[in-house]
């Protein structure tokens, strides 16, 4: 669990330098299934909290929102299908002097 929380937190740093354009190395990213599943998660979590900001605070729980985070998270799940696809899987290595 903490390799998982730091890999989070280091690409999410990571995906922070790289849209403020920033320079980012490739081996500043982590990629394993806990981390997407982690990354998957704060989107979720942050999609419920962008909503309550947007509706105020009277706003309630519905499951009718479920809709629009299946719908996230599926465009999630595509997007990072084609990524895995259009990369190959040994593209990216650690040089011997990093190990």
């Amino acid at each position: 669990m903490r390799r998982v929380l730091s890999d989070l937190s280091r690409n999410l740093v990571a995906g922070a330098r790289l849209a403020l354009g920033l320079r980012v190395s490739v081996l500043s990213f982590r990629v394993s299934l806990g981390s997407l599943v982690a990354l998957l998660v704060v989107g979720v979590a942050l999609d419920i909290a962008f909503g309550w900001v947007r509706l105020g605070t009277g706003a309630r729980f519905t499951y009718f929102g479920l809709q629009d985070a299946s719908v996230t998270t599926g465009v999630f799940l595509f997007v990072t299908a084609i990524v895995a696809l259009v990369w190959p899987a040994g593209i990216v290595t650690v040089p011997a002097s990093a190990a």
